[in-house]
């Protein structure tokens, strides 16, 4: 499949667009299995839950580039690149803002002509699922966006918002509620509230998201960010955090 208008496998030193970027190293997309990380483990403490990956007696073999072909090896690379600008506060924001557009605007590409959408379909994997993996990976890092998705840009999964309407039966119109969250990871709290208002529903929807696990929050007081993360493996016990993966909640 060529997904490429301009350069190819060959090209994996060629991203020149994000040579200045600081990103951090420790992120993999397709990471979907529950696999602990530093903040996962922050999270489950300051929910108060054991996470302990020495509990799990699996042994999974770590995937890396290395495991993909050499041409599929280019997509996962510049895919991951793409991920970790967006979720590291180190990055520009033009930069983010770039990144942004490439992974929510269906036919957006990058400098290399490539494009998310027709990237995962090489790769055999949904948009969505990444797409919503991105949004859990902005709250754990505390990266919130400072606007609004663009107006093109993809809307929340129709797979989520069926989850949180059966989810919350008593609020009429929670799944608009969270449609407004998706469109702007890292809303502020105040804001979240307005549009919990603005639908109709009562604020209390807000904090029933949040403690199912539905919406992550982050910050304090007036500084704080609302994300919608869909679930929280961290507030799973040992044996469900174990099962979990991201593309059950679009089964």
């Amino acid at each position: 499949m060529d997904l490429s208008t301009s350069g190819g496998p060959g090209d994996l030193d060629e991203l020149s667009e994000f040579d200045d970027e600081a990103v951090p190293e420790d992120f993999d997309p397709f990471a979907f299995e529950n696999t602990l990380t530093p903040a996962d483990s922050e999270m489950a403490e300051l929910f108060d839950r054991v996470a302990d990956a020495a509990e799990d007696d699996r042994q999974t073999p770590e995937v890396t580039d290395e495991d993909y072909e050499p041409e599929t090896r280019w997509i996962v690379m510049r895919l991951k690149r793409h991920i970790k600008v967006l979720t590291s506060k180190g990055s520009s924001q033009e930069s983010r803002w770039r990144a942004v557009q490439w992974l929510f605007v269906n036919g957006a590409k990058d400098a290399k002509g490539v494009s998310f959408h027709l990237s995962c379909e090489a790769l055999s994997c949904r948009p969505e699922v990444v797409q919503l993996r991105t949004m859990y990976e902005l709250w754990l890092r505390d990266a919130p966006l400072h606007r609004s998705l663009p107006l093109l840009s993809d809307r929340i999964p129709a797979e989520i918002g069926d989850m949180v309407f059966h989810a919350f039966p008593q609020y009429r119109k929670a799944e608009q509620v969270a449609a407004d969250l998706w469109q702007y990871p890292g809303m502020p709290f105040a804001e979240a509230v307005e549009a919990c208002r603005s639908h109709g529903q009562a604020p209390q929807l807000l904090d029933e998201m949040i403690a199912r696990g539905v919406v992550g929050v982050t910050g304090t007081g007036d500084a704080m960010r609302c994300f919608l993360i869909g679930a929280n493996p961290t507030q799973l016990s040992i044996a469900k955090r174990r099962v979990f993966t991201w593309p059950t909640l679009f089964t």
